[in-house]
């Protein structure tokens, strides 16, 4: 199982474990759904390879970032359940973004 993380700059990673200071975009989802989900729902660079989430590169401030990213996240997770032809989990209010938080304090 693999995560998708993005961090300010809007560029998208996958691997086994998000790295610190990232925004955990997807958990627990295999590797090829992920790559097919974020090819569906991302926005490719000018450099042709790397995929970045809409809205977040170009913001004017981190609150509009993190509002591209929040709407990213449910478009990822709706296409992830199309994908593997499961039907979404209901979030529920305690749900939130999760930071992968790290550096000093």
């Amino acid at each position: 199982m693999a995560d998708a993380w993005c961090h300010r700059d809007g560029v998208i990673g996958i691997g086994q474990k998000a790295p610190e200071g990232s925004l955990l975009l997807r958990q627990g989802e295999s590797e090829p759904v992920l790559q097919e989900a974020i090819e569906r729902v991302g926005r490719v660079a000018y450099d042709n390879t790397t995929w970045l989430v809409p809205g977040v590169p170009e913001a004017d401030d981190d609150d509009a970032a993190l509002e591209a990213a929040i709407d990213f996240i449910f478009k990822l997770r709706l296409r992830c359940a199309t994908i593997t032809q499961r039907q979404p989990r209901p979030l529920h209010a305690r749900e939130g973004l999760v930071v992968i938080a790290g550096g000093r304090a």
